[in-house]
């Protein structure tokens, strides 16, 4: 029965994560990855900041509706590259990506995890959909 129960459960995770294989698959064929780093790096004007809040916006919308690992793999081929030309080190610019998309799925208006976590808890989601504000966030 618990193998049952652990099936079931990961069936959503490699079911979401197959589909983030294919958009990806998609974005490298298309050539829309390198495009939309370009369009990140253009809007940030070269300003290293601007393209984090870019980047970190991309993570946000991108990163909707999925599980973490799969939507830092598609904003990993997108936005982390216009860190990275920006003189941003590589494991800083994967960091900072990671956490975006970890944010994404605790930010409204889908906020998954917020609502998995109310589940759990048994408390009521819409009270736990925002989170308060911490310093870390800024940093």
């Amino acid at each position: 029965r618990l193998w049952r129960g652990g099936a079931k459960t990961a069936l959503v995770v490699v079911a979401a994560c197959a589909c983030a294989g294919l958009v990806i698959g998609l974005i490298t064929l298309t050539g829309l990855g390198l495009k939309f780093t370009g369009i990140i790096l253009e809007f940030g004007a070269g300003s290293v900041f601007l393209t984090l809040l870019l980047a970190m916006a991309t993570c946000y919308i991108l990163g909707m509706g999925m599980p973490t690992t799969a939507a830092y793999i598609m904003v990993a081929v997108m936005a982390a590259p216009a860190l990275i030309q920006l003189g941003v080190p590589v494991l800083a610019a994967h960091l900072f990506v990671f956490y975006s998309a970890l944010i994404s799925g605790i930010t409204p208006p889908v906020a998954l995890a917020s609502f998995a976590g109310a589940g759990i808890a048994q408390a009521d989601p819409m009270k736990r959909l925002l989170p308060p504000p911490h310093p870390q966030h800024g940093v």
